[in-house]
Order: C-alpha cells, then structure tokens, then sequence
C-alpha cells in the first residue's frame, strides 16, 4: 500500500548529514513536498533528528543549502527524512541556475524575479 503523501523527484547531488557534531558525506537520491531520500550506509534510527546541506556545484560556483531533518524510515540503502523546511521548487530552481552556466546575467535576475513572483503568489 502506498503511504506517500507526495511525489518524489529524483534528485541527485552531493550532500552531508551532520548527526552528533559529525559531517558524513552523503547523496540525494530524491526530494519531495515533505522530505527528501539519502543514500547512506550510516547507523540510524528512525526519529533521529540531523541537520542536511545539499551542495550545487556549477563551475567554479558552489550553492548549498542547510536544513533540519528527522528519520522516518531506514532502509538497507539509505534513510527517509522528513523535511518541513525543505522546499523542493527552491531547490530545483537554484539547481538549475547553478548548472545553466551560459545564462548571461540580465536574463539570470530576470528568470529570478519571475520565480520570486510566483513563489508570492502561491
């Protein structure tokens, strides 16, 4: 039976989960409205609470982004989290900006703007 509340969207990018003042490097394998899927071969448990930064890199330009997460689920390839604070338009549209490097810089602002604009009326 399906239990997802949301779609998952594959996502894949470098990351660290920092969990007991420890920095593990990790990968996303997919983000959704509520959470996001880490491959990791970590001990965890499920109500655990970390702390995740997803790393963008594009060129000689690196983004992240940090957010607070909790294990809902642990699997033989890597952990489930909830997210409430990860927001998945946000992050694929910074992901897409740092990738598009040949985007001059008046037609970056102006794809900004419109995203501002439409996170404002949503």
């Amino acid at each position: 039976m399906e239990r997802r509340r949301s779609t998952r969207i594959p996502f894949r990018a470098p990351a660290f989960v920092v969990h007991d003042g420890a920095s593990v490097p990790i990968e996303t394998q997919n983000i959704s409205r509520h959470g996001i899927f880490l491959k990791t071969q970590g001990c965890h448990c499920e109500g655990e609470k970390a702390l995740v930064s997803i790393c963008l890199h594009g060129g000689r330009k690196t983004v992240s982004m940090t957010f607070p997460c909790s294990v809902a689920r642990v699997s033989d390839s890597g952990i489930g989290c909830t997210a409430p604070l990860l927001e998945p338009e946000t992050l694929l549209f910074m992901s897409n900006l740092v990738h598009a490097r040949k985007v001059a810089p008046v037609e970056f602002m102006q794809s900004f703007y419109s995203y501002m604009d439409w996170l404002t009326s949503n």
